[in-house]
């Protein structure tokens, strides 16, 4: 891109203007084809997010130099970090990339549907206070950190039922069938679903015949 400057302008940084111009130029490109793209994609404000949530990068937006240098760095980059480089720096997905994100965020719409129906059927196990032995299946792990350390979250599902545990993991990985002892420690209700809150709990794992 070639910025011309008019003999009686008087440009002190000439290469620093030329950027800031090629940015302000860029910038009016990429709102036009964002306008674009919202005009012919009434979900595009969805499938943008989607995207961003999907990408794995640590980009400030406000910086869009560092940012598209951020995700160009990025190794592998994953399908959806490419697409948001490509929102970045041109405003909005190519029609076929948004085509291509829909049919995925439609894909994850069945299956959470599908998910909420099941969590629906969860009911509360044992008595609070009462000691529970159950077959489960991890079904999650996750976590936070605050003051105080790093806490891990762990859901087991057993039959229709959900059972969470907050504290040093137990043991065991998502998608292992396990024994799983504990003590109730509270009835709760998360989103609409019941789940039975344990405390002290002990896995042993299932192992599967070869």
């Amino acid at each position: 891109m070639t910025i011309h400057v008019t003999p009686h302008d008087h440009v002190e940084f000439e290469s620093a203007y030329v950027r800031a111009a090629e940015s302000i130029i860029k910038g009016r490109a990429a709102e036009k084809k964002l306008r674009t793209f919202k005009e012919n994609n009434p979900d595009g404000e969805e499938l943008i997010k989607f995207i961003a949530d999907k990408a794995f990068t640590w980009a400030d937006e406000n910086d869009w130099d560092r940012a598209c240098n951020e995700i160009r760095n990025l190794k592998p980059r994953t399908f959806f970090d490419k697409i948001h480089l490509s929102i970045l720096e041109w405003g909005a997905p190519t029609q076929g990339q948004a085509d291509a994100v829909r049919r995925i965020l439609d894909q994850e719409k069945v299956k959470k549907a599908e998910w909420a129906a099941r969590d629906a059927l969860s009911q509360h196990i044992g008595d609070v206070g009462s000691k529970i032995e159950v077959e489960a299946v991890v079904y999650f792990k996750t976590g936070f950190s605050n003051q105080w350390g790093y806490t891990t979250i762990t859901g087991f599902r057993a039959g229709d039922n959900i059972i969470i545990h907050k504290g040093s993991g137990p043991g065991g990985e998502k998608g292992d069938r396990v024994i799983l002892k504990a003590t109730v420690k509270e009835h709760g209700e998360r989103n609409g679903v019941k789940q039975t809150i344990v405390t002290r709990p002990k896995v042993t794992i299932i192992e599967e015949e070869a």
